[in-house]
């Protein structure tokens, strides 16, 4: 078990059916107080699913809770690719914490105030 698992581009690329059995054996690897964070193209449950990458929806990566973990941060954002590409970065954990008022890591100190600050937890990672 990790404290940190990243997921990275890796569920776009299974078939749909395979999105399940996949997200439950990433959410094995989350330590009880770890921390899962998810990239992924994203799309709406409207959209075609396309080719592979076959973009995800929310509720597909809302999946992992059905594991134990909770949502910290979606972000829904467009990146700058040409064409321009929409994606997910989701931050999950499996323990009790007020994200309100940081409690662990993401170079903040216990008890830092961090809300409003929107994506600032995945700064650390080169991300926000």
């Amino acid at each position: 078990m990790l404290d940190i698992v990243p997921e990275s581009y890796t569920l776009q690329v299974l078939p749909p059916g395979l999105h399940a059995k996949a997200v439950r054996g990433i959410s094995a690897f989350v330590a009880p107080s770890g921390t899962l964070l998810v990239i992924a193209r994203g799309r709406e449950p409207s959209d075609p699913e396309g080719k592979m990458p076959w973009p995800l929806t929310k509720e597909e990566m809302s999946l992992f809770e059905t594991h134990g973990l909770k949502e910290v941060s979606l972000e829904d954002f467009i990146d700058n690719e040409d064409p321009p590409v929409r994606r997910f970065r989701l931050l999950m954990s499996l323990c009790e914490i007020d994200w309100n008022v940081c409690q662990v890591g993401f170079g903040h100190q216990r008890g830092d105030d961090v809300r409003g600050q929107g994506d600032s937890i995945f700064r650390p990672f080169g991300l926000g």
